[in-house]
């Protein structure tokens, strides 16, 4: 079962996911709220609604120009190991599990071609399958739901 959020709350939660490092006092005078009901929320929040507080950061900016999402599926038997491998390799950025003809969807990051020609010798060594790659030309849209007004009134209606 979700947490059930009102209005107020979904807006105090959009002002901190524009902005996670929003000082109390500011996000206190957009939203017209006690400071101390702020704290109260966010505590309350922490660890269950908001599970990590992070920093979108521009990877091409910082030499790494391939960003490659890759589906695949993999045997039944491999799950575990293939899984804890994606957790831990440090060229991928996000993993999700998911269903229907793939097994695994990941982001990944890169410098070059020569890295990501490493990482992939490394998955077919694990026995994957149907691998599928996608390379991302452009960031359109990132982490977007449930930071502006429109989504929040959208939420808030149902």
């Amino acid at each position: 079962m979700g947490v059930i959020m009102n209005k107020k709350e979904l807006k105090i939660i959009s002002v901190f996911r524009n902005n996670a490092r929003e000082n109390l006092t500011t996000a206190s005078r957009k939203l017209n709220v006690p400071i101390s009901t702020l704290y109260d929320k966010l505590k309350k929040y922490k660890g269950t609604v908001i599970t990590k507080h992070t920093a979108l950061l521009d990877f091409d900016k910082l030499g790494f120009k391939l960003k490659v999402i890759m589906s695949f599926k993999v045997p039944i038997e491999n799950k575990e190991v293939i899984q804890k491998f994606l957790e831990r390799h440090h060229r991928v950025n996000t993993v999700y599990k998911i269903s229907n003809k793939s097994d695994f969807l990941i982001e990944t990051i890169f410098k070059d071609l020569i890295e990501l020609s490493q990482f992939s010798e490394k998955l077919e060594k694990l026995n994957i399958k149907e691998k599928q790659e996608f390379y991302v030309i452009k960031d359109i849209k990132r982490e977007a739901f449930l930071s502006d007004q429109i989504s929040i009134n959208l939420i808030a209606d149902i």
